[in-house]
């Protein structure tokens, strides 16, 4: 597709410390305002992961055949994930960075900057995932803690250009004092995408009636539609954790390109 989908003329978000209401007031406005570019942005690196599903999605093993079946689908399906999950949220991170400094920004740089940072990105998905697993293993509390530290680690990449574990200490030291704010909003953001599938869900006829492939299609829809938003938020608790800690400048903001552009 190109350059040819283009985000919407730069538009003014102020950069300022906000509280959790504000937070979610100002994502929902930045995906609003630019509602169909990031959409499409999102379509497009979200194939991975709906092929990574459509391969987890076989058959419950009951003989060896299918044992050997599943985990074929488990081969193909986990790289993909990863691949998909880097894409995706590397290419909607860079453009929400961009809306909310007011640069412009297309489909195309994004997802080709992403592709350009990817080994840097699949390194630190790997300490990422160590580090949250180790976490999770000693009585859960450590893995919720390195997840909320560390969840502003691609922004950071992005606009800082840090690598490896000095990108995952950089976000640590911009969410300190404010986990509590965001443990709320991972889990209120959460619960509105569980809502979303449930909801949905209801609506549909019964997937065992053979309308497996509609659940599918409407849940990978939904994935879709969804995406943008969680970028949305970091890029802005990002910004939230430098003018808070550094008294961010705007104009230093607006005026500097983004690491490795």
């Amino acid at each position: 597709m190109g350059d040819t989908t283009q985000g919407a003329a730069p538009a003014h978000y102020e950069l300022k410390a906000r509280s959790m209401s504000e937070l979610i007031d100002a994502t929902f406005k930045l995906y609003r305002d630019h509602f169909g570019p990031l959409l499409a942005l999102s379509a497009v690196t979200f194939a991975p992961t709906a092929v990574a599903d459509w391969f987890l999605e076989r058959p419950d093993p009951t003989s060896l055949a299918q044992i050997g079946s599943v985990l074929e689908s488990f081969g193909i399906a986990v790289p993909l994930l990863i691949l998909g999950g880097l894409l995706s949220g590397g290419a909607l991170a860079d453009a929400t960075l961009a809306i909310y400094q007011g640069r412009d920004w297309t489909l195309g740089a994004s997802l080709a900057r992403t592709l350009r940072l990817l080994p840097s990105l699949i390194w630190i998905g790997i300490l990422w995932v160590l580090g949250l697993g180790l976490g999770f293993l000693f009585f859960v509390v450590p893995g919720i803690y390195l997840g909320m530290a560390w969840s502003l680690w691609l922004q950071v990449v992005l606009v800082e250009g840090k690598r490896g574990g000095a990108a995952l200490g950089r976000s640590r030291a911009l969410v300190r004092g404010a986990l509590r704010k965001i443990g709320w909003l991972f889990l209120a953001f959460g619960i509105l995408a569980l809502a979303l599938h449930v909801g949905l869900g209801a609506l549909l006829p019964d997937a065992g009636t053979g309308m497996h492939g509609l659940h599918f299609l409407v849940r990978q829809l939904l994935n879709v539609v969804m995406a943008p938003l969680y970028p949305a938020l970091l890029a802005l608790l990002y910004f939230d954790g430098r003018i808070r800690h550094e008294g961010y400048d705007l104009e230093v903001a607006v005026a500097a390109p983004p690491a490795g552009a």
